[in-house]
Formats: structure tokens, sequence, C-alpha cells
């Protein structure tokens, strides 16, 4: 009897040190770095551009104006752009996948941008309109 509840007891405890070492670990900060990884910063801005590409060339209104050449290449340039190729950014997308809090954070950078972008542009617009309806006056 007394050996039982030593082994429930030891039990317990293995139990609770398991779960504060497995949280510990879940809580330490996890950076993806290397040289054969995008830095995050970059990657914010590559992901970016590559949305702001994929907007040009599925509006048609846009379409014409744009052209990327070779049509199947639309991100080629933007890699170019930041000193990368296409395997290192499948590298660093697949080692974000494996940590979705990283890639949330990636994200979130990506459309805070993107919406700074557009009231920049939406700003610029309304001051041409208020200049023009003060001409037309």
């Amino acid at each position: 009897m007394i050996l039982n509840k030593n082994i429930t007891r030891l039990a317990a405890i293995l139990l609770a040190a398991t779960i504060l070492l497995g949280s510990a670990a879940c809580k330490r900060e996890k950076k993806i770095s290397g040289k054969e990884y995008i830095e995050k910063e970059v990657l914010v801005q590559v992901l970016m551009d590559m949305h702001l590409m994929d907007g040009i060339t599925n509006d048609m209104k846009f379409y014409r104006k744009f052209n990327p050449g070779d049509s199947i290449d639309i991100y080629g340039p933007i890699f170019n752009k930041y000193d990368i190729d296409r395997e290192m950014y499948d590298r660093t997308i697949k080692e974000y996948s494996k940590y979705p809090q990283l890639m949330d954070e990636v994200y979130d950078q990506v459309l805070m941008q993107l919406n700074l972008l557009q009231d920049k542009i939406e700003s610029e617009e309304d001051k041409k309109i208020e200049v023009i309806n003060g001409r037309n006056r």
C-alpha cells in the first residue's frame, strides 16, 4: 500500500515536472536565423511585394499597364531585388511553417505595412480631390 502511494506521488511529480518544462520550452523565444534563411524584416518586405505583385497581375485594369515579362516567373524580380533565390525563399517559408506563431507575427507586419501603404495612397487621392474641387468652385 505504501509502495503504491509512493509510486502515485512520484508519477504526479514527474507529470508536473514534464508540464512545467514543456510550458517553459513553449514560452522560449523562437527565432529562425542563419545564412540559409531570409531575415524576418526582409521576409516581411518580400511578402509585401509579392502580395502587391499578385494584386497587380490579377486585376485586369493594371495587367495591361504592367508587363512582368514571363508570367510564370512574376516573383523573379522581387527575389533579385532582395538578393535571394526561390530555394532560399522556399526554405524560409518551410521553416516558418513549423512555428505558426512566428508566421503570424510576420504576416501581422505584412498586413500592417500594406494597410499603411493603402492609407497613404487614399490620403494622397483625397488631397487630389480637394485640389480639384477647390479649383472647380
